[in-house]
């Protein structure tokens, strides 16, 4: 289940648009519930035949099981927050690929500052320091590729 989930993950980040997002969380989805659906049905059938080993398992309203379930809420809700916050952009060529991913996207220093719980001018001063490593990256010819280097002079980095 977890190679082919993985394996269709990856085929649906190439996918345009909102399928990809819908089919990536659909992935996610199975990967979670056909496992639990397997073991389920296998406990089942253990339990019709008698065969069911004598271990013991958390009782529905235990302190463990509510745990169990706190712990798969968080887990969700992280994804689900990550899956609609970020943007990303995906482009490709016939010789290139490219996966462009901000969590920052079309936030205002204020607003970085806010969330990073630094004042506005920490935000602007790391900006500029990031600008500038990229810049000496680029001029220094850390960029393997003269269209991005190019790209990025266009762009005002």
């Amino acid at each position: 289940v977890w190679v082919i989930g993985g394996l269709l993950c990856l085929v649906f980040a190439l996918a345009p648009g909102m399928v990809s997002v819908w089919g990536t969380l659909g992935v996610i989805a199975a990967m979670a519930v056909l496992p639990i659906a397997y073991s389920y049905g296998y406990s089942r059938k253990q339990l019709a035949a008698h065969t069911l080993p004598e271990e013991p398992t958390a009782a529905p309203g235990s302190a463990s099981a509510r745990g169990g379930l706190w712990f798969t809420g968080v887990i969700v809700a992280l994804v689900i927050v990550l899956c609609f916050t970020g943007k990303i952009t995906v482009n490709y060529g016939e010789t290139e690929f490219t996966l462009k991913a901000s969590y920052w996207q079309d936030m205002t220093v204020t607003e970085i500052g806010q969330a990073l719980g630094i004042s506005q001018a920490a935000v602007s001063r790391r900006l500029k320091a990031a600008r500038e490593k990229l810049r000496g990256m680029l001029e220094g010819g850390g960029c393997s590729d003269r269209a991005q280097r190019e790209e990025a002079r266009s762009a005002g980095v």
